[in-house]
């Protein structure tokens, strides 16, 4: 489990060499393991970069009806999905459009979980899903 503050706050210049390689890891929006929680929803496109947004509400519950303290938000839609998988790309041409701190989000979650992982969000942290296949 990965603390948010750990993945989307990084050093400025952070883009560094490393950024631009082929076969980068990145969380896309998935419909993998959607209905695993009562709570998820999916109204994002399947395979679009997913983002790390600050939640709205910080009094509500992480399952409450808002649903910002466990989601991504996808890249080209800017809707929301409670889960991301994380995939090797080899086009990075997408990093030019993003925020330093979008860039930081995407390159340490591809750090710090493995290709295939599902992964949510429950308000604070992010972590690998575990789903009923896992258990």
């Amino acid at each position: 489990m990965i603390s948010i503050s750990e993945l989307s706050v990084g050093p400025s210049g952070y883009f560094g060499g490393q950024m631009a390689k082929k076969g980068m890891l990145v969380p896309l929006v998935t419909m993998e393991t959607q209905g695993f929680r009562q709570s998820d929803f999916f109204w994002a496109k399947a395979g679009e970069l997913a983002l790390l947004k600050t939640g709205c509400d910080d009094y509500e519950h992480v399952d409450g009806g808002c649903g910002c303290k466990r989601s991504f938000t996808g890249f080209s839609s800017r809707k929301c999905s409670t889960t991301a998988v994380i995939v090797e790309v080899d086009d990075t041409s997408f990093l030019r459009k993003l925020t330093q701190e979008e860039i930081n989000w995407v390159v340490r979650a591809g750090r710090r979980f493995n290709e295939g992982d599902v992964i949510e969000r429950r308000d604070n942290k992010i972590q690998k899903r575990v789903n009923a296949n896992d258990v």
